[in-house]
């Protein structure tokens, strides 16, 4: 799978903003890749901590660094890098994650077994490292046409996105990543690649280490998954509506109820009167009629808490 002239077989993407402490553990983790045939694009998203001399002292011919002008977002900065990218395939990496050394060898032997097949997709089991340096394997599950179980899946198929090696030529046909997304990039993009006939495959061993953190940066972010959530029907409402398994609206009851106990009641009520004005059969069945009847009753009393608090 060697490349024409003096091209990598990989293009190592790796979009960071503000994680100078973490980016260089990412960055020696692709060094120790016992594949060794790639080229680094570090996008530094009008970063405003140490990171240019993070990258500075880990330099070398095949690291390439290009810094936004404005913070444009991760989804954004990985579509300029593929703009760039020379490889073949793209190798997406978190700049708060790890690679594990075997990681690029492995998929590229599922792509070499997959040329005939359409795939444009190969993705790992993962790590999830938790704060407290406790770890658990979140498996790799689903290949070959993947759409179903995109559209029924309450999340993204491959696990993480610093696990995923995708082929450049496909990701550019489709359009690469929706930079409109506030969340949910990766799983809208997969979607896409799952429509457009691109099959996936997975290595089984885990590939990556993805960092878990704590509430706080939960909280900060479920707000942008659930309007990501609803960003992705719009888009794909036909889709979704036509596929009678689908989850896409038990995903979003459940994030309605969740934005009450995060303080967030009129976003949750809105996310509610979506999925009312939009289910239909079977969303409409005993499985879903807990949620329609609790969540009411979860944002009102959400909004008398707030009231009394601020009397007090």
């Amino acid at each position: 799978m060697s490349q024409v002239g003096n091209h990598p077989t990989f293009s190592v993407i790796l979009p960071t903003y503000n994680r100078a402490h973490l980016l260089a553990q990412a960055l020696q983790s692709v060094r120790e890749q016992t594949d060794q045939d790639f080229e680094i694009i570090v996008v530094d998203d009008a970063s405003t901590d140490q990171t240019r001399s993070v990258v500075d002292t880990l330099a070398s011919p095949r690291l390439r660094y290009i810094r936004n002008s404005q913070n444009l977002g991760a989804a954004a900065s990985r579509n300029i890098a593929a703009q760039q990218a020379q490889g073949r395939y793209l190798a997406f990496l978190d700049s708060d994650d790890r690679w594990l050394p075997l990681k690029l060898s492995w998929q590229r032997e599922r792509f070499s077994a997959g040329t005939k097949d359409n795939l444009a997709v190969v993705y790992g089991s993962v790590l999830k490292e938790k704060t407290d340096g406790r770890q658990e394997l979140q498996r790799a599950r689903y290949r070959g046409d993947v759409k179903d179980i995109i559209l029924t899946y309450k999340g993204v198929v491959t696990g993480s996105l610093s696990s995923v090696v995708v082929e450049r030529q496909a990701f550019l046909a489709v359009g690469g990543f929706d930079e409109k997304l506030p969340a949910r990039q990766d799983y809208e993009l997969f979607l896409r690649m799952s429509l457009a006939g691109y099959r996936f495959d997975f290595v089984a061993e885990p590939v990556a280490i993805k960092q878990i953190f704590g509430q706080d940066r939960i909280t900060a972010n479920h707000r942008k998954r659930v309007l990501g959530a609803i960003y992705t029907f719009k888009k794909h409402k036909a889709v979704f509506l036509a596929a009678r398994k689908s989850d896409h609206f038990e995903s979003l009851m459940r994030a309605s109820e969740r934005l009450t106990y995060l303080n967030h009641p009129r976003l949750s009520y809105l996310v509610y009167r979506y999925v009312l004005k939009h289910a239909r059969p079977p969303a409409w069945n005993k499985k879903y009629l807990g949620f329609y009847l609790k969540i009411p009753s979860l944002i009102v009393a959400r909004y008398a808490m707030n009231r009394l608090g601020r009397i007090k």
